[in-house]
């Protein structure tokens, strides 16, 4: 397979996903990247089994040649091609995730300077989010810790790809 034209890293996983997403449909190799079949394994002891796992191996070892050391070193070692665009797709969840949550903690903070500013709240009555019952509530809505949890609360969906 060509190589991909940009090493995955931190910061540009979008077009680095177009990109390995576009050569996967275009060599016809999707099924190797859906939970449908666990990438389309058939039986260890089927006659199939030999050719999927060299060509889910040349997959693998392809995808692995797009990642940029970083990423390489952070993630879990995986034995096949789905197992790695997963814990990929895993990583960078966790990273949205964390910048979601970040967000979220400035806009209260926002919102509560801006409440404190109008006269809307007083000073005593301000709680630190970390702390209040609010915060809790929060918390129990919120659901799943990781994109770990999240996926794993979905068995048997395809993936992204």
């Amino acid at each position: 397979m060509d190589p991909i034209s940009i090493k995955l890293d931190d910061d540009n996983f979008p077009a680095w996903k177009a990109e390995v997403l576009g050569k996967i449909k275009e060599r016809n190799l999707e099924k190797f990247m859906t939970m449908k079949d666990l990438g389309g394994r058939p039986p260890k002891s089927s006659e199939e089994y030999k050719s999927w796992k060299e060509q889910d191996q040349v997959l693998y070892r392809w995808l692995l040649a797009s990642l940029s050391t970083k990423i390489l070193h952070g993630i879990a070692r995986c034995e096949y091609a789905l197992e790695l665009w997963k814990v990929i797709e895993v990583y960078f969840l966790d990273l949205e995730i964390e910048d979601l949550r970040k967000q979220y903690k400035s806009n209260l903070e926002e919102t509560i300077i801006l409440q404190l500013m109008r006269g809307k709240i007083h000073a005593n009555a301000v709680e630190c989010p970390e702390t209040s019952n609010e915060n809790e509530a929060i918390e129990e809505v919120r659901g799943p810790e990781s994109a770990a949890d999240i996926l794993s609360m979905k068995p048997g969906t395809s993936g992204s790809a």
